[in-house]
C-alpha cells in the first residue's frame, strides 16, 4: 500500500508542477514529494538497530558485505540520491527531468521487492511456517503485477509458488529464483544491488569448488515391479544457494541464452563436420558431441556407482547428461519450446503427476519437479528392484534427455531469431548446430550404426529402429539432415532483419523445427511399437529387459495424446505403464488402433512409420487418416477435405499450456497456429486469424462483440490466454476456461460464420470475394471448425463438442444419446453443400442462417 500510495504521491507532485491549480494550491509540488519520500524511509530512515517495515529499513536488513559498504546501505544511497534528484528539479520547475527521478526510484523500489521474495523463499525453503508464507504471499502480491508486466511465464511460476496461500504450492525454491532470475533479466535491474544471487552472478567465486554428487532422496523405491511408477529415489536439483554457486546445485549446471545448451568457454572455433561432412557447423560443440560418448561409456560400465557417476559428471561448461534435464531454466523452457510444455502437460495428468483440481498444483510427476521429468526417469532407472541395466539406462538418457534437449535447441533458435537476440550474438554462435551435435554425436560412418553398442547418438537410434520396419515413405535420416542445414542457413539469414522480416522468418522456422521434431517422432512410435509386438508376443525378440523398454517407450510416447484424448491416454498409461505386469496379450489390436488413431496427436503419419518387419502380414493395417473422410456424417467435397477440423487441438494446446503456466507459448499458439498447416507450403493457420477478412453478416456479429457496452470482447480471449486484464490475478484453470469459452463463442463462431457467407459469395460470383479458395472449400472449412477432430467423442471445447456434452442436460439426446442440434447442424451443413454445388446460392444462404441459429443455441445452452 505505501510503495502504490508513495509512487502514487510522486505523480502528484509532477502534476502539481505542470499545473499549480491541480490541487487547489493546498500543498507545493516540494510538499507532496517530501511527503512520498517520508512514507518510504519513515522515522528510523534504516537505521541498522531498528526493525521495521518500510522500503528503507527492509532494505538495510537485506544488505550484504557485498551491498553494503561501510555500514552504508547501497540501494538506499541510489534512493536518497534519486528523492534529491527529483525535488531539485521540481524546485527549478524541470517538470520532466522530475518525473524521469519516479522511474529510478520505481525500479530500485523493485529490486528490493524482488529481493524479498527470494528471501521468504529460502525462508520457507528452510522452515515452511505460517509465518513465512504469509510474508512471501503479501510480497509476491506486490511485485506481480510489474512481474506479469514483462514476463507473463515468470509470473505464473511466483503466483503457483507463493502468490496463492495454499498449502503445499510450494515446492522448492528453484522455480522461484529462475522465474526471478528471468524477470531481473527483462526489466533491466542491477543484479549488483541484489543481495540473494538471483542473477547467480556470483557463481564464478565458487566454479571451481569441488562439484561432489549431488545428493540422492533417501526415500526407498516402492515395492512395485521394476520400473514406472512408484516411489523414486529422485537426484532433485539443490535449490539456490545464499552463498553464491550456480541454481543448480552442486552438478554445477548451467543453462545458456534461452533456455539452452551453454557454449564451450574455452574454445569458440568451429567444430569439425558432424557425420562425415554431412553437417557443418559454425560453432564449436566439441562439448556437447561428448555427451554421446557419455552415453556409450554408461552402456559398457558394470556398476551402478560408475553409471551414476558418469551421468552426473559435469565439464567445465556446466554440461552433462542429467543437466539436459536439471539444468533447464523453467521461465524460458514454458516459452520456447511448446513440446517440452505439451510432454509435461500429460505426465502431469497421468496417475503419476499432481494434477489437484485448484489450477495451483506444484506440478510435479513421480513426486519430482515435472520440469526435470527426464532425470526422475533416469533416476527411476537406477533405482529399479531388477537391479542395474546399462543398455536400459543407456536408452533411457538417448530418448528423455537429449531427445528433448535437442528439440529445445530447434525451437531455441526460432526464439532467439525472433526476439532480436541473433544480432547481438557471436557471428559464430548458432542453436541449430547445438541440436545436430545432440543429433549425430560422435557417430561418423552413416553405415556403422546398426546394433545397440555401436553408437549413442540419436542419428544411429533412429536408423536402428527404421531397419526394423518397412514400407516407410521417407528415410528419417536423410529428411533431418536436410532440414537441419536449412534451419541453420536460415537463422543465419536472420541476423540484421527488420523487426518484422525477422519476426516472418522466426515463424517460418518454427514451422522447420516443427517438421523436424516431428521427423524425430518417426523412431520413437516404431521403437513403442516394436516393443508392443514384443510385449504382446507376435514378433519374438531377444531382449532381457522387455518389460522396463516397453515402459520407456510408453512413456517417451504416450503423453503427446493427452492434448488430444486424455482418456484414451489413461486407458494406455494404465494397460502399458501401471498395469503391464498384467498386460493381456489379446488386447494388441485394440491397443494399436488406439495408437495409431491418435498418430496426428504425434506428428507422424502411418506412411512414415510403416510396417514392422518381422510381423510381416500380421501386422494390423494403419487407420490414421479415417477420420478425413468425413466430419461426424458430413462427406467433404473430393479433394477440398480441410485440415481445419485440427483447429480443436490447437484449442486443447492453449488450455493445457495455460494451465502449466506456459502463457507465452499459449499465446503463440493462438496466433501462429500448431496443428493446422495451410497446405502448399503455407504456413499454419491459427484461432487468433480467423476473424481478419469477415464478410457482411460475419461483420456485423464482429461489430457487436466489439462495439456492445464500448468493451471490445474479443479481447476477452487474449486477456484469459495471457493472464492479462480481467485475468491478471485469476487462477490458471479459471483462464483456461475463460479461454476456452471465449475462443468456442467468439473467435471460431465469426470464423464459421465468415466461412459461409464467404461460400455463399463466392457462388454468387460478387466482385472483390476471395477467390482463392472454392466455395466447396470454404463451407468444408466452417464445417471442419464446427465439428473438429474428436467429432463429440471425447470432452472438448468446439460447438459440436459442446452440443454432445449439452444434451443430456438438457434432455435433448435423440434416441440414439446424440445431440438433437448435432444432427439438425450436420444435416442443414449438408444441404448447403449439396445447393453450393448446385449453384443455388440463395438457398444455401437459407442454410447458413438456418446454421447460425443452431450455433447460438448451442451457446445459450453453455452459458446456461
Amino acid at each position: 500500500t505505501l510503495h502504490i500510495f508513495a509512487i502514487d504521491m510522486f505523480f502528484d507532485a509532477i502534476d502539481v508542477c505542470e499545473n499549480e491549480d491541480a490541487f487547489d494550491n493546498t500543498m507545493s509540488a516540494g510538499s507532496i514529494w517530501d511527503a512520498a519520500v517520508a512514507s518510504l524511509t519513515g522515522w528510523a530512515e534504516g537505521d541498522a538497530t531498528v526493525e521495521g517495515l518500510l522500503f528503507f529499513t527492509v532494505s538495510r536488513a537485506l544488505c550484504t558485505d557485498d551491498t553494503c559498504k561501510d555500514g552504508k546501505n547501497q540501494i538506499n544511497d541510489l534512493l536518497v540520491t534519486a528523492f534529491k534528484d527529483g525535488k531539485s528539479e521540481l524546485q527549478k520547475n524541470n517538470c520532466a527531468e522530475a518525473e524521469s527521478k519516479i522511474q529510478d526510484i520505481e525500479k530500485l523500489l523493485q529490486t528490493i521487492l524482488t529481493d524479498l521474495v527470494a528471501l521468504f523463499a529460502e525462508n520457507i525453503a528452510q522452515r515452511d511456517n505460517a509465518d513465512d508464507l504469509a510474508e512471501g504471499y503479501g510480497v509476491v502480491s506486490a511485485i506481480l503485477p510489474f512481474v506479469n508486466k514483462v514476463d507473463a511465464g515468470a509470473a505464473s511460476i511466483l503466483k503457483e509458488n507463493m502468490g496463492t496461500y495454499k498449502s503445499g504450492a510450494f515446492q522448492d525454491k528453484l522455480p522461484v529464483f529462475s522465474a526471478l532470475q528471468s524477470y531481473v533479466e527483462k526489466s533491466n535491474i542491477d543484479c549488483s544491488l541484489l543481495t540473494r544471487d538471483i542473477c547467480g552472478d556470483r557463481a564464478e567465486e565458487t566454479y571451481d569448488d569441488d562439484p561432489g554428487n549431488t545428493p540422492l532422496d533417501d526415500s526407498t523405491p516402492g515395492s512395485d515391479s521394476d520400473g514406472m511408477p512408484g516411489s523414486l529415489a529422485v537426484t532433485s536439483p539443490a535449490p539456490p544457494s545464499t552463498s553464491g554457486g550456480d541454481y543448480w546445485g552442486d552438478s554445477l549446471c548451467r543453462s545458456g541464452v534461452s533456455g539452452g545448451l551453454p557454449n564451450n568457454i574455452d574454445n569458440d572455433e568451429a567444430s569439425q563436420s558432424l557425420l562425415g561432412g554431412a553437417y557443418v557447423p559454425t560453432s564449436n560443440v566439441d562439448h556437447i558431441v561428448k555427451l554421446t560418448e557419455s552415453v556409450e561409456a554408461i552402456a559398457a560400465t558394470a556398476s551402478l556407482s560408475e553409471g551414476e557417476e558418469i551421468y552426473k559428471r559435469a565439464d567445465e561448461n556446466g554440461v552433462s547428461l542429467q543437466c539436459l534435464s536439471t539444468g533447464v531454466s523453467q521461465a524460458e523452457i514454458a516459452t520456447t519450446n511448446p513440446l517440452y510444455v505439451q510432454f509435461m502437460y500429460g505426465l502431469w495428468t497421468s496417475e503419476s503427476g499432481d494434477n489437484a483440481a485448484d489450477g495451483y498444483s506444484s506440478k510435479t510427476f513421480d513426486d519430482g519437479n515435472i520440469f526435470y521429468f527426464g532425470d526422475t526417469t533416469v533416476q527411476d532407472e537406477f533405482n529399479k528392484s531388477s537391479g542395474y541395466d546399462p543398455k536400459l539406462t543407456a536408452e533411457t538418457i538417448r530418448v528423455m534427455n537429449i531427445w528433448m534437449a535437442m528439440t529445445t535447441e530447434l525451437y531455441r533458435s526460432t526464439a532467439l531469431c525472433r526476439n532480436g537476440y541473433v544480432d547481438d550474438a557471436s557471428a559464430s554462435f548458432n542453436p541449430v548446430d547445438f541440436a545436430a551435435a545432440l543429433y549425430f554425436g560422435t557417430a561418423t560412418d552413416p553405415d556403422l550404426v546398426n546394433s545397440l553398442d555401436s553408437n549413442g547418438s540419436l542419428y544411429a537410434w533412429a536408423k536402428r529402429a527404421g531397419n526394423q520396419f518397412v514400407d516407410e515413405s521417407v528415410g528419417v535420416n536423410d529428411e533431418i539432415i536436410s532440414k537441419l542445414k536449412d534451419l541453420q542457413k536460415s537463422f543465419q539469414d536472420c541476423r540484421g532483419l527488420s523487426d518484422e522480416d525477422r519476426e516472418r522468418k522466426g515463424l517460418t522456422m518454427r514451422d522447420s523445427a516443427r517438421e523436424i521434431t516431428n521427423l524425430m517422432m518417426v523412431p520413437m512410435v516404431q521403437n513403442f511399437l516394436d516393443h508392443l509386438a514384443s510385449q504382446s508376443g507376435l514378433i519374438d525378440e531377444d531382449s532381457p529387459d522387455q518389460r522396463n523398454f516397453m515402459v520407456l517407450y510408453s512413456l517417451a510416447t504416450l503423453p503427446y495424446i493427452s492434448i488430444c484424448d486424455e482418456d484414451a491416454y489413461d486407458d494406455l498409461f494404465e494397460d502399458l505403464i501401471l498395469e503391464l505386469d498384467s498386460y493381456d496379450s489379446g488386447t494388441f489390436n485394440d491397443h494399436m488402433e488406439t495408437f495409431q488413431g491418435k498418430y496426428h496427436c504425434m506428428g507422424v503419419r502411418c506412411d512414415q512409420v510403416g510396417s514392422l518387419a518381422a510381423a510381416g502380414d500380421n501386422w494390423p493395417q494403419c487407420q490414421e487418416d479415417a477420420a478425413a473422410v468425413s466430419f461426424a456424417g458430413y462427406t467433404p467435397t473430393p479433394g477440398a477435405a480441410p485440415k481445419m477440423s485440427k483447429i480443436d487441438l490447437d484449442m486443447s494446446s492453449i488450455l493445457a499450456f495455460i494451465v502449466m503456466g506456459a502463457n507465452d507459448a499459449a499465446y503463440d499458439v493462438y496466433n501462429n497456429g500448431w496443428y493446422v498447416r495451410g497446405g502448399d507450403g503455407k504456413p499454419f493457420q491459427s484461432i487468433g486469424t480467423m476473424s481478419t477478412q469477415l464478410q457482411s453478416r460475419a461483420k456485423s456479429l464482429y461489430e457487436m462483440f466489439t462495439e456492445n457496452d464500448g468493451i471490445d470482447y474479443t479481447q476477452v480471449t487474449r486477456d484469459a490466454i495471457q493472464a492479462t486484464g480481467a485475468f491478471q490475478y485469476t487462477s490458471p484453470l479459471l483462464n483456461s476456461a475463460a479461454a476456452s469459452l471465449a475462443m468456442t463463442s467468439i473467435d471460431l463462431h465469426l470464423h464459421i460464420v465468415a466461412k459461409m457467407y464467404l461460400a455463399v459469395a463466392q457462388c454468387q460470383g460478387i466482385d472483390g470475394v476471395n477467390t482463392t479458395d472454392s466455395p466447396a472449400m470454404s463451407w468444408d472449412s466452417a464445417v471442419a471448425c464446427t465439428v473438429g477432430s474428436a467429432e463429440g467423442e471425447i470432452e472438448g471445447s468446439v460447438l459440436y463438442d459442446l452440443a454432445e456434452e449439452m444434451c443430456a442436460n438438457f434432455q435433448s439426446c435423440n434416441e440414439d444419446g446424440k445431440s438433437q442440434v448435432n444432427v439438425k447442424l450436420i444435416e442443414e451443413f449438408s444441404n448447403g453443400q449439396n445447393k453450393l454445388a448446385g449453384n443455388q446460392c440463395e438457398e444455401a444462404k437459407n442454410s447458413a442462417q438456418l446454421i447460425e441459429s443452431y450455433i447460438q443455441a448451442i451457446l445459450v445452452d453453455t452459458l446456461a
